[in-house]
């Protein structure tokens, strides 16, 4: 087929946007629409076709210096994690291979993984009420999730995606 001087590639902006201080001092659902709201419209004024405005408006949490927070936004309500984390355990993960990113693990498996309580259904809806553009929701992939953690339940590293396969629970919803 030949090419038109019509012709695009479409591409997809995944961004990690900084947390206003105004939702840090004063957290809240309003305040989160806002936020969302205000990374939408720039990315709409620069002509980008919404993607996902990621981490630090739909997961947002300040209490995250390592990384973006996504990845602690989709492992901390796992249910069979632990998410305090002490010394001991961050001195075990500083000795753990490829994870110089982060100072401390994501969190520490201590039972079999389950959904818990983590939701995705609502901040999708949230930030899909907010455009009328094309929305794309991204997901931090469950390899990245997994070498994040400290394993204290498992031994076979492939074993904890075992309570996320299809028909061990619904995904996205809390159980």
């Amino acid at each position: 087929m030949p090419r038109s001087a019509t012709s695009r590639i479409l591409t997809t902006v995944v961004g990690s946007y900084p947390i206003p201080d105004w939702l840090v001092a004063l957290p809240s659902e309003q305040a989160l629409v806002d936020a969302t709201s205000v990374v939408f419209k720039i990315l709409e004024w620069q002509g980008i076709r919404c993607g996902s405005p990621t981490a630090n408006c739909i997961a947002s949490t300040s209490n995250h210096p390592d990384t973006n927070g996504m990845i602690d936004y989709f492992v901390r309500p796992l249910g069979g994690v632990r998410g305090a984390i002490g010394w001991r355990t961050v001195d075990e993960f500083a000795k753990v291979a490829g994870m110089q990113f982060r100072a401390r693990p994501a969190g520490v498996v201590e039972g079999p993984i389950t959904t818990g309580t983590l939701d995705l259904i609502s901040p999708c809806q949230r930030a899909r009420s907010l455009t009328r553009a094309t929305l794309k929701f991204t997901l931090t992939g469950p390899h990245m999730l997994a070498r994040t953690l400290l394993y204290r339940h498992y031994k076979d590293f492939g074993r904890p995606c075992d309570g996320a396969r299809p028909g061990a629970g619904r995904a996205g919803r809390p159980s």
